[in-house]
Formats: C-alpha cells, sequence, structure tokens
C-alpha cells in the first residue's frame, strides 16, 4: 500500500526494481558481451555520464532503437553494462535500464531499474547480487 503510487507511475519517486531468473541462455553475461559484441555496435565517442558511466549511442545498423548503453570500468573485472531507453520511451518507463548477470548454476538475472539508479550503480550491482545469493540459498 505504501508504494502504490510508486507502481502506478502517479508517484515523483522512481525507485523500483524489476528481477528475473531464467536459465542460462548465453555464456557471457551483459559485462562479458561488451568487448567482443557491445563495443562493435556503438559510437565513439561516448558522453561521461552518472556515477563514472560513459554513455554510447547504438549505430543504427545495430538494431538497439532508442537505446543507450551505460559502461563503467571495475578494477579486475569486464566492465559494468547496463542498456537505457532513451527519449519518450524512457520517459514512460518505471525501469528504463536493464543488465544481466550470471549467478548460481547456470542462470541468468535480468534486472530493470530507474535511469537515476544508474549514478550509484556499484551499490546498485552489488546490492542485487547479495539479494540474488540470498534467495538462491534460502531455495535450496
Amino acid at each position: 500500500e505504501a508504494a502504490r503510487d510508486d507502481f502506478n507511475h502517479t508517484g515523483t519517486a522512481k525507485n523500483i526494481i524489476f528481477l528475473s531468473f531464467e536459465p542460462q541462455m548465453m555464456s557471457r553475461d551483459m559485462s562479458g558481451r561488451f568487448a567482443p559484441i557491445y563495443s562493435a555496435l556503438i559510437r565513439q565517442p561516448g558522453t561521461p555520464g552518472p556515477g563514472g558511466t560513459m554513455i554510447y549511442g547504438f549505430s543504427e545498423k545495430s538494431g538497439y532503437l532508442n537505446e543507450v548503453l551505460a559502461v563503467a570500468g571495475r578494477a579486475g573485472k569486464d566492465p559494468f553494462v547496463a542498456r537505457c531507453l532513451s527519449g519518450p520511451s524512457a520517459e514512460e518507463s518505471l525501469a528504463p535500464c536493464e543488465r544481466d548477470i550470471q549467478v548460481g548454476d547456470s542462470l541468468s538475472l535480468t534486472y530493470r531499474f530507474p535511469r537515476e539508479l544508474l549514478g550509484n550503480w556499484p551499490t546498485l550491482d552489488a546490492a542485487i547480487v547479495a539479494e540474488a545469493t540470498r534467495v538462491l540459498k534460502a531455495a535450496r
């Protein structure tokens, strides 16, 4: 009840995160797909984004219309990578950014989140991983 306005998209705050677990279909998660796939589909140079991210537009032939790619370096790891809707569709969405990570035994976790949370992506990503670990342990 307290979050009714958030879910009805009538409140001012955007703070809903959607999570879905699925069998792993690809050998790499979004971070692992950056170098071999996404880097060939984006336009250079990027523009500085929130939280130390770089925001890249996709080439017209990429198939990612009305989307941008947010990328941030992580020491010793593949970069943080999320796709975000842009333009009017982003304004209409509760959670216009999407990221997938590999979790558990051959599972993929896709999470969608408000672009406003992109500025704090390290905390967001760590919290999602921690929650996924907790949920998977509880399911055993």
